[in-house]
């Protein structure tokens, strides 16, 4: 059997079977590391429940809620497996779209894509980002296909799934001015944007209808240290092996460069190149100026791939460069040291306090199996503090913060309740002042009186006491 000539003839076959084989170990152990995986799982819930929408956190992701709330009590596995299949979607037509641009190895690209740590992490648990890329990856094939019509719904559609997915309508406008006249570039526009907007507006239709302005509403949130943005921004995204690739491989580009002759470049490219330039220097700018999450990031990966792939793909060195982005997720990370929500290290790990937070650089545990090693020990919390919460038999209100979401479901699940004690993420000054004077003590979870600082300016830190100390 020639397995080469195979994978040529059964590209997609080989996505599928790939995407599988290094997703379905890790689809168990939770609905994910972030509270926000949480709170969609409880959102749907009460959305079946009620009938009545409700936004997971605002300004609502009504694309994957409505989803979820047609299986508000499936397992983890099977909400964590819809994010794999959108994975393996968003890596079929990344395919797809360099196959139509007729680049050389599109298959290798679709790889890269499907390895690179944070996609690859996004697509075990349930959580909306590469929900969101695979209906982006599906408007740009579209695009290409020139069917303009569906690449307005594509469009919608991950807009549904994430609002910022709207920042591709300026490469797409620049695009389409590029590769044609202005007339005919103004009536692909109108083509596009109309079934865009209609989608979009239908989708959000029920946030506006509950919320009415204030579906767009959020709290505002500190700036992080300038470590963890960097931290996020990079090894968090590509790995640490990820990382070096892409400093080689930039350096080999520029370096190329030099000897780059113009014709090299062809004409029906540059819209193309100018295309993934805008996505990643947009997504650049939409991270720096609130860099919570590395996941942030995705949208931009398939861009940077392309661009890699368009002066390098011919390198000797590449392959290399290839190689170390193959092996990133599994092989050395840095990770957060906490014996409540961090992840287990290896023998070999080093720790090492940056930005006021013990970190782990792990040389054998890359960042797959340090993930799913903190959604282990993020269920053994929960499970720990539902024992200790059982136990309470005064007046408590214990302040849970970001642990709210993965607590209140647990509890849900396991149908538990106490009377005696309230759990709520937050309080304001007033509100917990009213607790007080009706002879309620006042407990905090490690680390949330941050989080009570952060979102009410407030915490009552000498009326408190640490819950499980």
């Amino acid at each position: 059997m020639d397995i080469k000539r195979t994978i040529s003839a059964h590209p997609i076959w080989v996505i599928v079977i790939l995407s599988l084989l290094t997703r379905l170990p890790f689809l168990f152990h939770g609905y994910g590391v972030e509270e926000d995986s949480y709170g969609l799982v409880l959102t749907a819930q009460r959305i079946a429940e009620t009938g009545v929408y409700e936004m997971s956190r605002a300004p609502g992701h009504p694309v994957q809620e409505l989803i979820l709330s047609r299986i508000p009590n499936a397992p983890d596995f099977v909400m964590n497996g819809l994010s794999m299949l959108f994975g393996m979607l968003a890596t079929i037509m990344f395919f797809m779209v360099m196959r139509e641009l007729r680049y050389p190895k599109p298959l290798l690209a679709a790889l890269l894509l499907m390895m690179m740590p944070v996609f690859y992490i996004s697509s075990t648990y349930t959580i909306d980002y590469v929900w969101a890329l695979a209906f982006l990856m599906c408007a740009w094939w579209l695009l290409l296909k020139r069917r303009y019509l569906l690449t307005g719904l594509a469009m919608g559609l991950a807009v549904g799934c994430r609002v910022t997915s709207v920042l591709f309508v300026v490469p797409l406008v620049v695009y389409l001015f590029m590769n044609g006249s202005p007339r005919n570039a103004a009536k692909q526009m109108f083509l596009v944007g109309i079934p865009a907007l209609i989608m979009t507006a239908l989708l959000f239709l029920p946030a506006m209808t509950v919320y009415g302005a204030d579906f767009f509403y959020t709290y505002p949130l500190p700036y992080p240290p300038l470590p963890k943005v960097f931290y996020k921004g990079t090894v968090g995204v590509l790995g640490v092996w990820g990382c070096v690739a892409l400093a080689g491989a930039v350096l080999t580009m520029l370096f190329r460069c030099k000897k780059l002759q113009p014709a090299e470049v062809d004409d029906s490219r540059r819209g193309v190149l100018l295309f993934a330039i805008l996505m990643i220097v947009m997504h650049l700018l939409l991270y720096l100026r609130l860099p919570e999450k590395s996941a942030f990031l995705i949208p931009a990966l398939p861009f940077m791939i392309l661009l890699l792939h368009h002066y390098l793909v011919n390198e000797k060195s590449y392959a290399f460069w290839c190689a170390l982005f193959l092996i990133s997720p599994f092989f050395t990370s840095v990770q957060l040291a906490d014996k409540d929500r961090g992840s287990l290290s290896s023998p070999l790990a080093i720790n090492q306090v940056v930005a006021g937070q013990e970190v782990s650089l792990d040389f054998i545990y890359g960042p797959v199996i340090s993930d799913v090693t903190k959604r282990i020990n993020k269920e053994h919390f929960v499970s720990k503090f539902i024992d200790n919460y059982q136990k309470v038999n005064e007046k408590s209100v214990i302040l849970c913060g970001f642990w709210m979401n993965h607590i209140e479901l647990k509890m849900k699940q396991e149908k538990m309740d106490n009377p005696h004690v309230v759990l709520a993420p937050g309080m304001s000054a007033e509100e917990i002042a009213r607790y007080q004077a009706d002879s309620y003590k006042i407990y905090y979870l490690r680390e949330q009186e941050n989080y009570n600082r952060i979102k009410y300016n407030f915490f009552p830190e000498e009326q408190s006491s640490l819950f499980m100390k």
